[in-house]
């Protein structure tokens, strides 16, 4: 399996950003807690994250997984493994 370091860049800063995002009963409470904020702060990078790992590995690799979060941690364990090779924009052309 491989991706490019662009992918890998993006799924790695979506991965962060869902791991340190507000929890959701904590996002729920705050006075600017409506339903377009929520859905900004809390779901899209998510839905970003699982975007960009059907981008990188496939709508089938994809859906064995219970979450996007789940997904790009095994993409991003499997790049340190050297399961899944990195490779450079041009050879990915």
């Amino acid at each position: 399996m491989k991706i490019t370091l662009r992918q890998f860049e993006q799924i790695d800063e979506l991965f962060n950003e869902c791991l340190h995002r507000i929890p959701l009963e904590r996002l729920i409470q705050s006075p600017l807690a409506s339903r377009d904020h929520i859905t900004e702060v809390y779901f899209r990078p998510e839905w970003k994250l699982l975007d960009a790992c059907v981008e990188a590995m496939g709508l089938d690799y994809a859906d064995g997984f219970a979450s996007a979060i789940d997904c790009a941690a095994a993409i991003l364990t499997g790049c340190m493994l050297c399961a899944v090779e990195i490779i450079d924009e041009l050879e990915a052309a």
